[in-house]
């Protein structure tokens, strides 16, 4: 999801829980959920970008949520934030992710 009116120096936060199932487990080299936020300025630039520290993968503890937040402090020149979850698939994917309670926070100047 987008959002518009940030100023420089926000801060924006997007946290959830994330869960893998024992019924259908994440596996694969290289395959990960987590959450995402960018800000992006003219042209769709990206300027910078937060992740959340925990990475959702097949070390991940099954059948227990696992809560998971990132943030950002939004740069000069944003134009737009974008939040998201993000799911990147390496070599053999298999399994699921679950993600519940996604929200996001600001502090800041935001004119929106």
């Amino acid at each position: 999801q987008e959002f518009a009116g940030f100023v420089e120096g926000d801060s924006v936060s997007f946290s959830g829980k994330a869960l893998v199932s024992s019924l259908d487990p994440i596996g694969g080299e290289n395959t990960f959920g987590q959450l995402l936020i960018k800000a992006y300025g003219e042209n769709y630039t990206e300027l910078a970008a937060g992740v959340s520290t925990i990475l959702i993968d097949s070390t991940t503890t099954v059948d227990e949520w696992q809560d998971l937040s990132a943030e950002l402090i939004v740069p000069a020149g944003t134009l737009q934030v974008q939040i998201g979850v993000e799911i990147v698939v390496g070599n053999n994917p298999v399994g699921a992710l679950y993600f519940d309670d996604l929200q996001m926070t600001y502090s800041g100047g935001m004119t929106q």
